[in-house]
């Protein structure tokens, strides 16, 4: 009998802490807690298999979440979707600097 393994490592697991859902979900008003962390996730260049794991869900359920933020979004694919959540997350560092510097 084959044993179970998680194939997310300790870097990744520590990247997508609990702790940092709250923020990310405020990055993505628009979408569902789960569609922003799905989204946040698929930025990050993880696989849907990966993503799947993380949120306790299924590779279906990963790849409508997906679709589904690219309808709410207005987006004709999932790269602009990488591209817009490059882009908020650039302008919250921006923010953050911002309000450091002051």
């Amino acid at each position: 009998m084959a044993g179970t393994y998680s194939t997310v490592s300790k870097k990744t697991t520590h990247l997508i802490s609990q702790a940092y859902w709250p923020i990310v979900e405020e990055l993505f008003p628009e979408l569902s807690p789960n569609e922003a962390k799905t989204v946040y996730l698929y930025t990050l260049g993880l696989s849907l298999r990966i993503i799947a794991g993380e949120l306790a869900v299924s590779m279906n359920t990963v790849r409508t979440y997906l679709t589904r933020a690219k309808d709410k979004m207005v987006l004709n694919s999932l790269v602009e979707i990488r591209q817009i959540c490059n882009g908020r997350i650039s302008l919250q560092i921006l923010y953050f600097i911002t309000l450091s510097n002051h």
